[in-house]
């Protein structure tokens, strides 16, 4: 890690405890079908997690993602968390009600992770 990593872990979460949400993801995973294809598994329910929700601000600057489905969007929010987050690309959870699916995951600098989502109305 790096020469200030301590800091950075103290800033993170200084950052999240200004506005601190629990989300529940949900995941879907795959097995093998024994046939040489995949069976998609799930969803099952992930254990509640702390991290901050804020709004995706650079929409001009942002890369397209695509969802679980394959359609082509731009992140609306990214959800910010510490390094032992559990998070993987396309984990769903309601967040207001409404339906939200993770499009790509960061974990770099190793002291945060950042998970871009888009709201799925």
């Amino acid at each position: 890690m790096a020469l200030n990593t301590a800091e950075h872990l103290a800033a993170t979460q200084m950052f999240i405890d200004e506005r601190p949400v629990m989300i529940t993801f949900t995941r879907s995973s795959k097995t093998a079908d024994g046939q040489g294809g995949w069976t998609k598994t799930g969803p099952t329910p992930l254990s509640p997690q702390q991290c901050r929700k804020v709004a995706q601000g650079r929409i001009a600057d942002t890369t397209q993602r695509m969802t679980s489905d394959g359609a082509l969007v731009i992140p609306t929010s990214v959800l910010i968390a510490m390094p032992d987050f559990d998070v993987q690309r396309y984990d769903t959870f309601l967040y207001d009600g409404l339906p939200h699916e993770v499009l790509w995951v960061t974990r770099l600098p190793e002291w945060r992770v950042q998970a871009e989502v888009v709201e799925r109305a």
